[in-house]
């Protein structure tokens, strides 16, 4: 088995801050030509913030003495417990690549890593007040990855029943289920349109989904967007009517 490092220098980063977004954690790294079938990210602390009504009745859960808990308490946070994450440390997340592995050759690879938020943490039973880091991860070899641009545009009535275009949430849902979602600030808007794009999508079918909460919307146009590499796929839906249930 050959074991290649490919970073030793240690990051910190913000997962919400990736869902429309990458980070370069590896370039130019020197590969021995071969076949690869796991990456590993060897984690040595965390912390996750519970969202409470206020930003300061949120809740802290962190591994023990973690040197960058000043990220999670910026917000007024208080700690309420422990974050655990089984043998990250030492043996780190295994990423299995797609199709048994992953070839190097002479041709420069990408891979892309995505980490699914809202499936990766979960509180431990019991009243223990401890969260437990069970993450999921997949990873993608590809050549380029593509964009899905989606606008959406309302008839009159039906905006002002919405009370503005930017409450719309668009959400992407891969085959495989994992969930990209943008609301608010990511939408470009006017008082009858708007628009957003999902970029860093890896190619494949995305199941398309626009809402509001506590409304119902009466939409028409696709329920799918096809992403291709190095593409990028549009798609329009009208927004015809507006009601709450």
């Amino acid at each position: 088995m050959t074991r290649v490092v490919l970073r030793s220098t240690p990051v910190t980063g913000d997962l919400l801050t990736l869902r429309n977004d990458v980070a370069t954690m590896v370039a130019d790294a020197v590969v021995p030509p071969g076949t690869y079938g796991q990456l590993r990210f060897v984690i040595s602390g965390g912390c996750l913030v519970v969202e409470g009504a206020t930003p300061s009745s949120s809740t802290i859960f962190s591994t023990p003495s973690y040197p960058e808990i000043a990220q999670c308490t910026a917000g007024g946070a208080t700690t309420g417990g422990t974050l655990q994450m089984p043998s990250f440390a030492q043996t780190g997340i295994k990423v299995t690549l797609p199709n048994g592995g992953v070839t190097i050759g002479t041709e420069a690879k990408i891979l892309l890593v995505d980490f699914d938020v809202s499936r990766s943490f979960g509180k431990e039973a019991g009243n223990s007040g401890r969260w437990v880091m069970t993450p999921t991860l997949k990873a993608t070899d590809f050549n380029a990855t593509g964009a899905a641009k989606v606008t959406i545009t309302a008839t009159p009535a039906a905006a002002l029943l919405l009370g503005g275009m930017d409450k719309l949430k668009v959400k992407l849902t891969s085959s495989e289920g994992a969930v990209t979602t943008l609301t608010g600030s990511d939408l470009t808007t006017t008082t009858t349109s708007a628009d957003v794009t999902f970029r860093y999508l890896a190619a494949g079918t995305y199941a398309l989904s626009v809402s509001v909460e506590g409304k119902t919307l009466t939409l028409s146009g696709p329920s799918s967007v096809t992403v291709t590499s190095a593409g990028l796929t549009s798609v329009a839906i009208d927004l015809t009517n507006v009601t709450t249930p």
